[in-house]
């Protein structure tokens, strides 16, 4: 039979991402990671591919912290639209019982 895959280290492509820097130009107030967003995985090694915003490159790297909370700016713009539409909802009601009083 065998056993099934592994697949905790699979990822949200589009995800923000803060990529470790591992140059040695960092100054003591200089910030330790890039900001980036998922773009894949390495088919050389294991690792991620990502988009480094400071450098304006893809970059493959396993030193990462992946934040799934903040998605693409489409999903982002999808669950504002979905927000006003609740809170018009919302207020057409209100208005819809104050009238009924």
């Amino acid at each position: 039979m065998g056993r099934s895959a592994n697949v905790e280290h699979f990822r949200i492509f589009g995800s923000k991402c803060y990529i470790e820097r591992d140059d040695g130009k960092i100054g003591k107030f200089d910030s330790r990671v890039d900001e980036g967003i998922v773009v894949g995985y390495s088919s050389k090694r294991k690792a991620y591919k990502c988009y480094n915003l400071r450098l304006g490159k893809v970059v493959e790297t396993i030193n990462i912290k992946i934040d799934e909370s903040i998605s693409s700016p489409d999903r982002q713009k999808e669950s504002e639209e979905q927000d006003e539409g609740e809170i018009i909802q919302e207020e057409e009601e209100e208005e819809e019982n104050q009238e009924e009083e």
